[in-house]
Parts: structure tokens; sequence; C-alpha cells
């Protein structure tokens, strides 16, 4: 059965439109305190702009990393052990007991720190200060800048104006993460916390999930991992997003395998209910029903009603994601028959593999590559 993809709307739209506004704001903000001090400096417009660019630049990136290590410091202290660290597509793993640096980007994700669980006691271990440490880091750091600006005696000074759009962009983000919502395909801190605070069945899934994180890095496999880490949620536990990626874990466990036939019946299940699946995650679900049609009989009419407007935009948005260029080499290949097309994404696909942080979903993306090549040879 082929769903229709416009039967629900994007619950991530406010919080895009929430993280624009954030931009917004301290982009006016930022641009007319610059005008005012080229105005009392007798600076030329040119390096003015220059200057804004500069520290607009500083000020986001700065923030995010204070907030990625708000997660790292409050997660370390409450028992949780280092697994990666990322601030754009500049990612620092623990692999294996050695760092390294290797790239990775995700959709609307600027910045994650994802660190390996505690042992629990009595069936609980901590989580809040974990998820809502990035927010604590924002906020705590956004009150020293403004300590310092108001030390500052010269208001119009750049030292003043760099210090001041700290601390409000400091206490924009911390709203942004802090306030339970999705932001585009993901859900924010907040919302992660408050899903947690509500079952105890979504705080096993975090685990599971972590757990998960750190073995494939390690280069586990997921089919080579024990099946009760994959088991069905229940449907009242699929309302919660942090439950329901674990059903989403189980499909590609499936995928994992080579079982194309299951995990698309599976995500025709799954795409199907009205779990609580985020929008990230359905993407890469439609990317592997996609791949699991090439793969059987293909029927182009199903695979044409998946590849929506909505759909494509997200591949290029995770392009740099193995199933994603996988999927773009499977329909170059066996949907569109275009082999020069279909090589240079192969090429892609190569180049990822060196970069690419887990290991264990490179060889898995391997296996099924190479399966896409199969059914193209059966077919000439």
């Amino acid at each position: 059965m082929v769903i229709n993809m416009k039967k629900k709307a994007s619950k991530g739209v406010f919080g895009q439109i929430c993280a624009a506004a954030t931009y917004f704001i301290i982009g006016i903000f930022m641009g007319y305190a610059f005008q005012q001090m080229a105005k009392n400096n007798g600076e030329s417009l040119p390096i003015t702009e220059l200057k804004f660019i500069i520290v607009f630049l500083a000020v986001f990136f700065i923030q995010i990393i204070l907030h990625e290590a708000g997660h790292l410091l409050f997660g370390l202290l409450t028992g949780y052990r280092f697994v990666s660290f990322r601030v754009g597509i500049i990612n620092l793993i623990k692999q294996n007991g050695k760092f390294k640096i290797k790239k990775y980007s995700l959709a609307n994700a600027v910045g994650q720190c994802l660190l390996a669980p505690p042992e629990p006691v009595n069936g609980k271990y901590p989580y809040a200060l974990y998820n809502l440490g990035g927010v604590i880091m924002n906020i705590i750091s956004s009150v020293v800048f403004l300590e310092i600006y108001i030390a500052i005696k010269d208001k119009n000074s750049f030292t003043a104006l760099f210090f001041i759009s700290l601390a409000i962009f400091g206490f924009l983000t911390a709203l942004t993460n802090g306030i339970p919502m999705n932001i585009g395909l993901i859900a924010n801190d907040g919302k992660n916390t408050l899903s947690l605070g509500k079952n105890a069945e979504a705080l096993k899934a975090l685990r599971t999930q972590l757990i998960i994180n750190e073995e494939t890095l390690n280069g586990t496999r997921l089919k080579d991992m024990p099946e009760e880490m994959f088991e069905i949620p229940s449907e009242e536990g699929m309302q919660n997003n942090m439950i329901a990626a674990t059903a989403v874990f189980r499909e590609n466990r499936m995928m994992d395998g080579l079982n194309f036939s299951e995990a698309a019946e599976y995500i025709d299940k799954l795409l199907d209910s009205d779990a609580a699946i985020l929008g990230l995650y359905k993407n890469l679900l439609i990317a592997d029903r996609i791949c699991c049609e090439l793969l059987s009989d293909g029927d182009n009419e199903r695979i044409k009603a998946y590849m929506t407007k909505n759909f494509n935009r997200s591949m290029k948005q995770m392009k740099n994601l193995p199933s994603m260029i996988r999927t773009q080499y499977a329909v170059a290949l066996l949907y569109e028959n275009d082999k020069e097309k279909a090589d240079k994404i192969l090429k892609i696909f190569e180049k990822t593999e060196k970069t690419y942080p887990y290991i264990a979903d490179i060889e898995s993306e391997r296996d099924i590559v190479n399966q896409i090549k199969e059914k193209s040879e059966q077919k000439t």
C-alpha cells in the first residue's frame, strides 16, 4: 500500500520558524548595533559589514560549542562515557578506545554530543542533566557574557557588542532548545527530556539507542546485536517519539540482514500508522522503502509516489548519509537506468566510506550496494 505523503503536515515547521526567528532577531540587533558603532568611529561600510559577518559567525559557533559542551559536561558528571562530539561537519569520536576526527553531518543539527549511558540503578539512570546540559550551559554562559558587557565602559565598542551579542544569542538558543518542540526533522532537548520523563519505556529506549550508537561506531553491526534490543514497541509506546525510534532501528536491522521483503512490509506498517516517528526517521524509512521496492519487482508507480518534492528536498539535506547515497545509487541504476549517473553516485559513496565514523553502517550499506549491482546485472 502506498501512503499519502501529504496526509500529515510537518510538526517541525513551528520549531523551524522559532529557530529562524532566533537568527533573525540576533541579526537585526547586531546589524543595528554595528551600524551605530560605524557612525561613532567613522568606519566605512565594507569594514563594518566584514566585522558583522565575523562576529555573527563567531557568536553562532561559540554558543553551539558551549551548548554541546554542556551536554558533555553534565553527562560525564552523571556517569555517562564519551562517544562523540560534533560541531558542523567536524566530529571527534572515541572509536575502540582511540580518539579520531571524522566528517559527519545531520539535517537540522549543527552540533551533537552523544555519550554512552551508565549502568542503571534499580532500573533507573540519570537523563535530565545530560539532555538539558546544553540549555543550562547556554544560560550560564549568557549570564557571564552579560556581566562582562556590563563591566565594559564603552558600550559602543567592538568588544562590548561582541559580548552582548553572545549573551543574547545564548539566551535565545536556550529558549529554542529548552521549550519542547520539533525543529524540522528532529526533536529538541526540551521535547526529548519531556518524553523521557513521562514513562520508563522511553528511558529504556534512549538507553538502547545510545548503546546501539556506541556499538555501531566501534564496528558491531545491527544484525549481530542481541535481538531483544529491537523489541516491537507497544501501540501506546509508539506515540512517544523516543520509543518510536526503536521501531526504526528494528527496521534498520532488517535492512542490515538484507531481509528486504520483511523490511518493506514493516516500513509500510510504520508509515501508515500515526506513530510519533520524527521527520528525519520517516525520510530514512522512505529511502529504505524505495530501495526495497527496486530490489524486488520495482513497481514504478509506487516508487514515484514516494519520491515527493518534500522527500527529494530531504534527500538533499541528508546527502552525506550513506543510506541516502545508496538509495540515490539504486534509483539511478534501477529506476532511471542511468549507469553514468549511478557510477558518479558510487564514487561519492566510496569517498564517504573513508571519512564516515560509523564502521558498521558503512559495512551494511556496502552490502546493500552490492545487492543493487547484482540486481542491475540480472536485468541486463
